[in-house]
C-alpha cells in the first residue's frame, strides 16, 4: 500500500526573495500559475514598488488584483494574443483524412472548437 502522506512542499519565504527578480511563463494556468501563486505568496509587501507584468492580451484577473493587495503599483503590458490566424479553416479541411488530433494549449483547444468543423468526416 502506497503512503497517502503528501510529499515535502517548499515554500517560498520573503527573505529568501530579496533583491531577486523573477520570471514565470505561463502563468495563467496549470504549472506557471501555481509557481506565480507561490510566488505572490511569498511577496508580503510590496507598497511603493512597481511590477512589470508582460502577459498575454486577455489572463485570468485574480493573479494581478493579488499583486495590488499587496501593494504593487502593477504594470500590466500586454505582449500577445492569441487569435486564429486566418485561413484555419480552410487548413483543417485540406488536411484531411488525420488519424489523430494533438493538442498543446487552450487556446489551440478553443480556436479549434470555434472553426466548428465535423472532424470525423
Amino acid at each position: 500500500m502506497r503512503d497517502a502522506t503528501p510529499p515535502n512542499r517548499t515554500t517560498l519565504k520573503p527573505h529568501d526573495l530579496k533583491g531577486a527578480a523573477a520570471l514565470i511563463t505561463g502563468a495563467s494556468r496549470g504549472l506557471g500559475r501555481a509557481l506565480a501563486d507561490a510566488l505572490a505568496d511569498a511577496l508580503v509587501d510590496l507598497t511603493g514598488r512597481r511590477v512589470l507584468y508582460p502577459r498575454a492580451e486577455t489572463v485570468p484577473p485574480d493573479f494581478e488584483a493579488r499583486l495590488r493587495q499587496a501593494g504593487a503599483e502593477l504594470i500590466p503590458i500586454p505582449l500577445y494574443e492569441t487569435v486564429c490566424p486566418e485561413g484555419s479553416r480552410e487548413a483543417m479541411i485540406s488536411a484531411r483524412p488525420f488519424s489523430v488530433i494533438t493538442l498543446a494549449s487552450g487556446s489551440a483547444a478553443r480556436h479549434l472548437a470555434a472553426l466548428g468543423l465535423d472532424l470525423e468526416g
